[in-house]
């Protein structure tokens, strides 16, 4: 079984200058036949580690941890 992890593919995590990643990324999907896709998503709260030890404030609302789909072509 081949599978496949992506890992925190979400807006907020998304620059202009790194937004050809989600081209690459389809691309290296379309190419390889993977069984199954998973996606991470960071969500951070008040209480995570990324507040109350980093001091990190990113990814707190809904639209910055919305995923960004990828979508693939199926078509061989």
């Amino acid at each position: 079984m081949k599978n496949i992890i992506v890992v925190d593919m979400q807006k907020g995590f998304m620059k202009e200058n790194n937004s050809h990643l989600i081209e690459k990324i389809n691309k290296y999907l379309r190419e390889n036949n993977f069984d199954n896709i998973f996606f991470t998503k960071c969500v951070n709260d008040n209480k995570s580690p990324f507040q109350s030890i980093l001091n990190w404030n990113g990814m707190l609302n809904a639209d910055e941890q919305e995923l960004l789909l990828i979508f693939l072509n199926n078509q061989n």
